[in-house]
């Protein structure tokens, strides 16, 4: 927030506005800026011709805030909120929405001119939700996770080239995996929860940076994590030798009580990268680090919309461990109007989490019987050419990059692609982004942006056979041996700035725009129902114009 002088600033246009103020509360030592935006896009999407966008919805709106107090010149504290909402219902179908609620507050504290603390309690609530309307079916499902940090970081000083920081955070989680809830009576639907997961993790951490010449700069850090399940919860018991269907049978159940232990997990995370300036115009850089990740992402990739939810390592699930190394040339030419860079990288990774085949992840119980976790590998270059100059700024960047898994066991049901290396839902191969700003008159600026990427690799089904009573058993390709199709799009924005008056307060400018210029249905999902047949959602597979008007004070 400004310490000096009130300001507010915003936006009104057709599908959404914003606004912002800020300004002092006590000149110079305390301030506020708040901030909030609001969509009303829905009039707008059913103006278009299109029978499944007329039925749909999208909306979203947010709100941040800071208060900050400088009540002396060692001091220094703020308090930080942020809340948003998002949904957006596709034709007749569910309606699909996340909401997030953050909060923070940080101290600074100086000692000396060589010594200073921060203190970091945090707090991050996330959830996602569907409701589905259906005479017989309606439910409203859910799932989430929330988190509560605390951090204390030391940094010390001594000299211009040296800086070591230290410190230890601990953090608690309460992970929601799912749970469902008829919202009509009668329903063919029945009320389900899997349970609560809580976890804490510690962490103790260390880094030094040095600048050994004037040129040649190193970096050193060690962290050392460690992670505790906690109870309530049932673990389940598997033997991997005797199947129930697709799965492991179920011999066992654990029962902790609140409070106590069922794994714990720990290790070192060091990192060191390394600098150095040819010249004031060209440099180098390299990196390695290692880190260790104890909750896992699980993605449901083949239904209309994927749901993602996470859970916590455990027995039966480890935790991820990644190694990456990184290399980088940086170049700038004509006093830096123009900047090239140019990177490559190579990830490896331990204990990657994936799902055995026909494995049902939601609202499961019993979830872990149906993931497995081998090796994996991610590695890439990145390209990237910035222009700066008055009259045209923009920037062209390029990526190739590749993400692949491994899951070879013993046990047949834990391979998944015969044990050989497969793409991973991140695998996209190609990634182009191109954006231009062009000011064609004093006050008339053209903006381009457009967007490729390899479309998602998918599993789909390559044929069919009935028998009997039975219509249709689908047999699948390879774990995502296809891909779906390319995604690409294009915008264009022109900017008309008001008209500037010597010592004049209020500032505007009028913007027009267009989304998705040549209206490209792009795949947001890819799904097939029981007879092998493949739907494609679009989201806006639209030409989408908009006019707003944005005004600083």
């Amino acid at each position: 927030g400004n310490l000096a002088s009130h300001s507010f600033s915003g936006g009104v246009g057709l599908v959404s506005s914003r606004l912002t103020l800020e300004g002092p509360v006590v000149k110079n030592k305390l301030s506020y800026i708040v901030g909030g935006r609001i969509s009303y896009s829905d009039w707008l999407v059913r103006q278009i011709k299109d029978v499944q966008l007329k039925n749909s919805e999208a909306e979203f709106h947010d709100l941040t805030g800071k208060i900050f107090f400088h009540p002396d010149k060692n001091n220094m504290v703020s308090l930080s909120g942020y809340y948003s909402y998002d949904d957006f219902k596709l034709g007749n179908d569910s309606i699909f929405s996340w909401n997030t609620m953050n909060l923070s507050l940080k101290w600074d504290h100086i000692f000396n001119e060589t010594f200073s603390g921060l203190f970091i309690v945090a707090s991050s609530n996330y959830e996602s939700h569907v409701n589905f309307e259906e005479e017989t079916e309606s439910f409203y499902y859910r799932n989430s996770i929330n988190n509560l940090l605390l951090k204390y970081n030391l940094l010390y000083s001594p000299a211009e080239r040296l800086s070591v920081s230290f410190g230890l955070e601990g953090s608690g989680s309460v992970i929601e995996p799912g749970e469902i809830d008829p919202t009509t009576r009668p329903t063919n639907v029945i009320a389900r929860d899997v349970g609560d997961q809580r976890a804490i993790e510690t962490a103790v951490f260390f880094q030094s940076s040095y600048d050994i010449f004037e040129d040649l700069g190193l970096s050193l850090g060690l962290r050392y994590s460690h992670f505790f399940r906690l109870g309530p919860g049932d673990i389940y018991q598997f033997d991997y030798d005797n199947l129930d269907g697709r799965y492991p049978s179920i011999t066992d159940t654990v029962s902790h009580s609140s409070g106590d232990l069922i794994s714990e997990f720990g290790g070192l995370e060091p990192r060191v990268s390394l600098r150095y300036g040819f010249n004031e115009n060209s440099s180098i850089k390299a990196s390695y680090y290692r880190t260790i990740q104890y909750t896992h992402l699980i993605s449901n990739t083949i239904t209309p919309s994927p749901l993602d939810f996470w859970i916590a390592s455990g027995p039966w699930v480890e935790p991820v461990t990644s190694d990456q190394y990184s290399f980088g040339l940086f170049r700038n030419f004509r006093n830096n109007k123009y900047e090239i860079s140019a990177e490559a990288y190579y990830k490896k990774m331990i204990h990657v989490v994936d799902y055995i085949e026909g494995a049902d992840l939601v609202l499961n119980e019993s979830l872990e019987r149906g993931l497995t976790q081998g090796p994996g590998r991610a590695y890439g270059v990145e390209l990237q050419v910035n222009r700066n100059e008055e009259k045209l700024k923009g920037w062209v960047s390029y990526t190739w990059s590749r993400s692949l898994r491994k899951f070879e066991s013993e046990v047949p049901i834990l391979n998944i692609n015969s044990g050989e290396y497969y793409p991973s839902q991140y695998d996209q191969p190609h990634d182009l982004s191109f954006v231009a700003n062009y000011r064609i008159w004093e006050r008339s600026v053209i903006s381009v942006n457009f967007n490729y990427k390899t479309g998602r690799p998918i599993t789909i089904p390559v044929s069919k056979f009935g028998f009997g009573p039975v219509l249709s058993v689908l047999n699948y390709s390879g774990r995502n041996e296809y891909r779906m199709p390319d995604y690409h799009r294009l915008d264009l924005t022109i900017t008309l700035e008001d008209k500037i008056k010597r010592n004049k307060r209020f500032r505007g400018e009028w913007v027009l725009s267009i989304y998705n210029v040549y209206g490209r249905k792009n795949a947001y999902s890819i799904y097939f129902d029981e007879y092998g047949m493949a739907h494609k959602v679009s989201i806006l597979g639209s030409i989408f114009p908009s006019i707003s008007y944005n005004f600083k004070y």
